[in-house]
């Protein structure tokens, strides 16, 4: 009935205190993410608007996606693909590396949306213990070495504290907000 990273961005806007500018990455067994742009959802011309996960991040190939293309930011973050990747890492540096390329290949999606939509917050969504650390500190660098610090140098990014219940959150304003004229 609805994309579940949209509602989570909805549920972000409503409950979380997410800005009116705003990318919520969710991450799981895929990767898309929802956009809100001066205070309203964007669903873009084919409802397909933040759906990130099929971008190929870097011209240094990668794994192959379900898609059919190599290296799509799904192949570098999804929880399945990145828990593998950990799972393969011989040590807590390797651990480390694996993580910060995944945070490393987001920035590098996320750089060209931020700029052009002048985005003030980015939030992830999705399991803590992979993201939040050394993902997330890869992310801000690269985003921040990828965009004008003049425009983009007040860019917040974060993890969202909604948890689990963050899609469902944001269903349930959607409903208020289409049934019952509440917003």
């Amino acid at each position: 009935m609805a994309n579940d990273a949209n509602m989570a961005a909805q549920g972000e806007r409503t409950f979380g205190g997410a800005s009116a500018d705003t990318m919520l990455i969710r991450v799981g067994r895929g990767v898309g993410s929802g956009l809100i742009v001066g205070g309203h959802l964007v669903h873009g011309s084919g409802f397909a608007a933040g759906e990130i996960g099929h971008v190929v991040v870097g011209t240094d190939g990668g794994a192959d996606c379900a898609c059919g293309k190599a290296g799509c930011l799904e192949t570098w973050l999804a929880s399945p693909r990145l828990e593998a990747h950990l799972a393969d890492a011989a040590d807590d540096a390797s651990r480390v590396a694996v993580l910060r390329e995944a945070g490393e290949r987001l920035g590098i999606a996320l750089g060209p949306v931020v700029a052009a939509l002048n985005l003030g917050e980015v939030i992830l969504a999705g399991p803590h213990d992979l993201l939040a650390g050394d993902l997330l500190e890869a992310t801000a660098e690269t985003l921040r070495s990828r965009t004008m610090g003049e425009l983009h140098g007040d860019l917040s990014l974060r993890m969202t504290a909604l948890g689990r219940d963050i899609v469902v959150l944001g269903a349930v304003v959607t409903v208020l907000t289409g049934q019952a004229g509440i917003s």
